[in-house]
Formats: C-alpha cells, structure tokens, sequence
C-alpha cells in the first residue's frame, strides 16, 4: 500500500532499496533472501503502467493496481530467490516457521505471473504461468520438451487442498531416497495427485499430507533387478551358470521400463498401492504390491520371465526392507531351459 503513496499526481517514479523484505513487515519471509530492488513505472489515478520490477538479476515487466499485479519476466530462476541458510537447516526451522507453499497467500492480492522459462532445482522448464487469486494459487508448466504440470493449492483457514497433474513430465532424478531396495530414474510421468494437509508451522504442513495418487511410467531405470543384464548374456549362459545369472538379475541390478502404473495413497511420508501395480520390462512383466513405511520399502512381486521356459511360470518375490529377498530359486531352475532362453532372445532381439 506504501506505493500507492508515493505520489499524488501522475509521474513517473523510481524506489530503490537495500531489502524488499521491508514492504512486507507482515508477511514471513525468512526462506527468501535479503535483495535490493528497484522499481519504476507510471503511477496515475492509483495505477501503474510500465511497471518495472529489479531484483535478483531480473527484470519483471507488467502493471499494477491497488489490488492486484501482473508481470512477466523472460526466465525466472527461483533459486536466486531462495536462501540458503533456510534451506540448509529446514528441518529444524520447520517446527516454527511457515511453509514457503503458503506464504503467498498472506500477501491478501490477486498476483499473475509469467515467464518465457522457469529454473528450480538448477533444472530449466519452458513456460512457466504463476497466479494468487482469493484463496487460490495455481502453478503450470507448458514445456515441449520436459513435460506439462498444472497444480493448484485451494485454502480455507488453515486447511489446504493440493491438486497435481503431470503429463509426460520428465523426471531425471531418483523418484525415491537412495536407500530404497527399488527406485527409478529418468522416467516420464503422467498423474493425478490429490493430497490434503492442514497447520500452520512447516512441519505440521508437510506431516500432516495425505491423499491418493494414479501414476503411469514411461521409460526409465529401475534399480534392484538386473534383467538387462540378465537376458544380455543368454549366450554365455550354461548349465553350471545360470543360478549365478539369475540370482543376481533377481537381486540387484538396473533394469530398462517400458511401462509402469501404480495406484495408492499418501500419508506423511508413507505410501501404499490400492490396487496391484503393473510393470513391463524388455522380456519381463511384474504385477504385485508395495509400500513404504517410516521410510522402509516392503513389495510382494510376481514377476512373469519370458524366455527361460517355452511356458514360464509367474515367480514370487518379496522385498524386504533391508533388501533381503524370499524366492525359490529351485523351484526356477526345475524348469529352466537356456538353450530355449538363447533361441529366443535371437527372435525376441528388439521385443
């Protein structure tokens, strides 16, 4: 409201200053940096045209009015704006501070946001379209090449409904810790993600998330089984080897996906499949459930090995949390043919 101050006749004007923080004194901002600013525009009859925002090596073009802002920008690089100490140590700021997702709405004005390009994690996205609106955030992501996300974030009091779709959003990190008996990596998700959560310090925020997500995979990595390897080395395979091939692609290892679907729900931290998930692989078909609890994966899997017999049986596994896994392997071998297993990857090369 300060800006609306600024002058009572229609001019142009400049503020600098060494902190923006300070036109805020209300709202918490502890997990933003302390940067200068200037502003510029033309201010008439309580508007501002040729509105002109600088800070933190970036330049936001648009308009403004007592109630509301619109700019644009060509890329904006969200982690220039992030402080690092507050990042570094968020764990135990948690317990008394905000969580930076509700932050915007104590702002109390209708804000529209867009930028050519999006920068967040160090990682680039193409079209990136911000509002504020009432009790409304809505966040999209257009980008051709990584992948569209539309999210929105409803409040009401201190209660608040997250809404996420991906489609064919490109993920190239591993989708779960590193500690995790399966994982995957460089693959393109499409989902829909409905979470609700309440309070009003971080940790409460985040603890308290729960909902239900329908995911489908395309393409990737999947740690903890060595199937490529596996059905890589048929030729090599003999009698007296084949235990070692096979118990080690049952164990460890990464494995190419061509298509997964899990369906499950989300409870502070924990997650479990509602129905059967389902996972093709190059040679390879899994069905089976899973869940993650206090940070501990267990699945129970039936994996379908095309090749090692001319009429494969399903193959029980189970997953535990230290990695340990339960499957006869005998009961594998009683009726597994290499010879069949060479021929058919010859005929089965691009399958």
């Amino acid at each position: 409201s300060n800006l609306w101050r600024l002058s009572k006749t229609d001019d142009y004007f400049v503020i600098r200053g060494d902190n923006f923080k300070t036109w805020f004194p209300n709202v918490e901002l502890d997990s933003v940096r302390d940067l200068p600013y200037v502003i510029s525009g033309i201010y008439k009859k309580g508007n501002i045209s040729n509105l002109i925002v600088e800070i933190a090596g970036h330049k936001f073009y648009g308009s403004a009015t007592p109630k509301s802002i619109t700019l644009k920008t060509k890329t904006l690089n969200i982690d220039s704006f992030t402080d690092k100490n507050f990042k570094d140590n968020f764990e135990e700021l948690s317990f008394f501070k905000s969580a930076p997702i509700t932050i915007p709405f104590e702002f109390k004005a209708d804000i529209a946001l867009g930028a050519e390009s999006l920068i967040y994690n160090n990682k680039k996205y193409d079209l990136f379209i911000y509002s504020l609106h009432d009790d409304t955030q809505t966040f999209s992501i257009s980008d051709s090449k990584r992948g569209n996300m539309l999210a929105t974030i409803k409040k009401h009091n201190l209660k608040y409904a997250i809404n996420v779709q991906l489609n064919k959003f490109v993920f190239d990190e591993m989708l779960l810790p590193e500690n995790m008996p399966l994982n995957l990596s460089n693959t393109t998700v499409t989902a829909e993600i409905k979470l609700n959560t309440s309070g009003k310090i971080a940790h409460d925020v985040y603890n308290n998330l729960h909902g239900t997500f329908d995911a489908s995979f395309d393409s990737g990595k999947l740690y903890g089984f060595g199937f490529d390897k596996f059905y890589a080395s048929a030729k090599f395979l003999t009698l007296l080897n084949s235990e070692y091939f096979l118990t080690s692609a049952l164990s460890e290892g990464i494995t190419s996906i061509k298509k997964m679907r899990i369906i499950g729900t989300y409870e502070s931290g924990n997650i479990k499949t509602l129905h059967p998930l389902t996972l093709s692989m190059p040679h390879v078909d899994a069905t089976g459930n899973m869940e993650i609890q206090n940070g501990e994966m267990m699945a129970d899997l039936q994996l379908l090995l095309r090749g090692i017999t001319p009429t494969p049986e399903a193959v029980d596994i189970t997953i535990y949390p230290n990695n340990n896994r339960d499957f006869s392997l005998s009961q594998i071998m009683m009726n597994f043919d290499y010879e069949y297993m060479k021929s058919f990857i010859q005929s089965h090369d691009k399958f």
